[in-house]
């Protein structure tokens, strides 16, 4: 049985490719050659936009062992198992599959030898040949120019197939549906020529797609776009339930805030002050006083990019963030409480490190008011860095709001959060800056605490 997943998909579209050539192209506004590692980051912008790559030598090393099946660590410059990421995607996809579209098209007419007919009538059959062979793919995919579902077998028996919707179908099943790529190793694997073969070694075999023998006549132009549906009116029309994506999310329901709450003044937010939250996994907090946003928030596409392998914690002394910008001596900054190898990786605060801490989520508060202990509306501030400049023995670090947090929280489960220091005091009792290497969302999620519920 072959698979459909990551590394198969991007093997057939990369076989499918224009010849090999030095001379740059540009995809959505970005010039560069057209190496693996600029298709594979082109696939990257489909899914999002703003995609950008951090660690830009071990990314094509991470394309090739994508390539092939091979186990890959994830991260922010490789993020197809997070589910803030697919989850976006897959909105996206459901309701402006139009613009969708459009990039798909953009980018099959960059990387892909459209002119060829005939081998884009080979790149079509080796992708339906693998749906049809792959009997894990049970959902429907959206496949056709104008948005709608279609199951593998109706795929199977149509004449004509658009090629950008039927790879928007494919990509969207794969990061939605096959968390795991290495189930696609023994297709991998079946499809080369063996090492054996020297002349023919590392190319595929011609045999792939020869299964699907009636005559496809393939297509680029979209038909004029219906109205997207919203997601419920699709699946009750197609009487099919949407696919589940392959992370459990967390489901959190606020009860109205208690008879004579009152609203913080604090960064134009209103604070349902003395509510509880409960949650379907976690149970009840008690004496809730967030999460609630603030003026700008976080859209999708922006909480996709946060990297969910650190965090940023921001103590500051006398601060009352009342501007978008803050100073802090470079003695408290990232010397204590951090671990070394972040500390050596982060300090020089060169470019690429100032481009990277402003993708990592940040706490920023104010000290705890006795040791251990905030009271009930202490609020910490979740957000982001916008900017950091070093001016003589201090640096100025220009951030944004997200949304407010009950210091408390912190203080409650400083194991949790990687905040615990001594049996009397924690780290939110003194001033600093350090960079945690967990998953704040993660953290949160861990005690029943959803920050950005608005958002999904």
């Amino acid at each position: 049985m072959t698979r459909l997943c990551g590394g198969t998909f991007f093997t057939l579209l990369a076989n499918a490719g224009r010849a090999s050539s030095k001379s740059p192209v540009t995809f959505m506004g970005e010039t560069r050659t057209a190496t693996d590692a600029f298709k594979f980051l082109g696939l990257l912008r489909i899914l999002n936009p703003k995609h950008e790559v951090y660690s830009a030598e071990y990314f094509p090393k991470s394309v090739s062992k994508y390539r092939n099946c091979i186990k890959v660590s994830y991260g922010a410059d490789l993020p197809l198992s997070d589910s803030r990421y697919t989850c976006a995607f897959h909105d996206r996809v459901i309701l402006e599959y139009a613009s969708v579209l459009a990039a798909m098209k953009e980018y099959c007419q960059v990387f892909l030898d459209c002119e060829n007919r005939e081998r884009m009538e080979w790149l079509v059959r080796a992708i339906v040949e693998t749906l049809v062979d792959d009997s894990e793919v049970s959902s429907k995919l959206y496949a056709l120019p104008n948005g709608e579902r279609i199951s593998v077998r109706e795929l199977s028996e149509m004449s004509e197939i658009n090629i950008p919707a039927l790879l928007i179908g494919c990509l969207d099943y794969i990061v939605t549906s096959v968390p795991d790529n290495t189930v696609g190793r023994d297709t991998i694997l079946c499809w080369h020529y063996k090492k054996g073969d020297q002349r023919e070694r590392g190319k595929l075999r011609e045999t792939i797609g020869d299964s699907i023998r009636y005559p496809i006549a393939v297509s680029f132009d979209a038909p004029p776009q219906n109205e997207n549906k919203p997601e419920s009116e699709t699946a009750q029309k197609s009487g099919e339930p949407e696919p589940v994506l392959h992370q459990r999310e967390c489901t959190l329901e606020t009860v109205p805030a208690q008879k004579g709450s009152k609203p913080s003044q604090e960064l134009g937010v209103e604070a349902p002050f003395g509510a509880s939250t409960v949650n379907n996994n976690y149970g009840t907090i008690n004496n809730y006083n967030g999460p609630t946003m603030v003026n700008e928030g976080i859209g999708a596409l922006e909480l996709l990019q946060l990297d969910r392998n650190y965090y940023n914690l921001f103590i500051v002394d006398g601060e009352l963030f009342e501007s978008r910008s803050f100073m802090l001596p470079l003695a408290r900054s990232l010397n204590d409480c951090i671990r070394e190898e972040i500390r050596d990786k982060f300090r020089r605060l060169t470019e690429g490190d100032i481009a990277h801490l402003m993708h990592i989520p940040s706490v920023f508060a104010t000290p705890n008011d006795r040791h251990k202990s905030a009271n009930g509306e202490h609020q910490a501030i979740l957000g982001r860095l916008t900017g950091i400049r070093v001016q003589g023995e201090s640096a100025r670090f220009n951030w944004k709001p997200y949304c407010l947090v009950p210091q408390q929280i912190f203080n409650e489960n400083e194991r949790l959060f990687n905040i615990w220091y001594a049996d009397a005091v924690n780290e939110l009792d003194d001033e600093h800056w350090t960079i945690k290497d967990i998953s704040l969302l993660d953290a949160f999620n861990a005690v029943g605490f959803n920050p950005f519920r608005y958002v999904f």
